[in-house]
Order: C-alpha cells, then sequence, then structure tokens
C-alpha cells in the first residue's frame, strides 16, 4: 500500500481477526513537523470483494471507503471515497475545505502511482 499511498509510511494488522467488521489495522503516516504517526482503524462495514469501510477515532475522525467494480471480465475498477466525521461549524468554513482539496490531491497522486505499480 505505501508504494502507492505515499503519506502512508505502511498498514499492518492490529488483531488476528478474519476479514470482517470489527477488524482493526494500524496504519502509520508520516507527517512533515511531527514526523511518523499511528492511526487505529477498524472495518464498519464489509462486502467481500464489493466494498470495505473503514473509521477512526482519531480527532479528525476519518471514514474511507474502498468499492470494487468489475466492469468486464478480468478487470477491477476501484473507488475511493474519504470523507471527515466532524460536524462544527468551525470545522467545516475552516478546516474542512483545506482537507477535502490535500486529500484530493493526494488520491489524484496516488492513482498516477497505483497505475505504474500495476499497469493495464
Amino acid at each position: 500500500m505505501n508504494k502507492w499511498l505515499p503519506f502512508v509510511s505502511y498498514v499492518r494488522e492490529a488483531d488476528g481477526k478474519q476479514m470482517g467488521v470489527g477488524k482493526k489495522y494500524r496504519a502509520t503516516y508520516e507527517f512533515p513537523i511531527i514526523g511518523e504517526y499511528d492511526m487505529m482503524y477498524r472495518i464498519v462495514d464489509y462486502a467481500p470483494h464489493k466494498k470495505v469501510v473503514v473509521e477512526s477515532d482519531f480527532f479528525l475522525k476519518p471514514h474511507v471507503e474502498f468499492h470494487f467494480f468489475e466492469p468486464k471480465q478480468d478487470e477491477c475498477k476501484m473507488e475511493v471515497r474519504v470523507s471527515f466525521r466532524r460536524f462544527s461549524y468551525l470545522y467545516q468554513y475552516s478546516l474542512g475545505p483545506i482537507l477535502h482539496f490535500l486529500t484530493g490531491q493526494q488520491l489524484q497522486r496516488s492513482l498516477f502511482l497505483l497505475r505504474m505499480v500495476f499497469p493495464y
């Protein structure tokens, strides 16, 4: 995962559970000023080969959805949606738009890197 998500150093299992709702993962992020930071994620929704939804209780409360589609045989498309579960007006009108922009930029870069790792 760190090859196509440059802002994530690595993602590891945090428990020995089978893939499904409740399974936990630890993601390590590299931040410019504070260095490495570990964030725990747990799967809140799971449909095999269709969707994985993870959330964290980090102060921004990220919610990440991975949707998988099979438009043609032997082909897979992935859609990623990132949102933050913060509802205060202060967040919505100050930090929210900045995070939306930065997350979009990082995901665009990740898509480019993913295409390099897995060419058609």
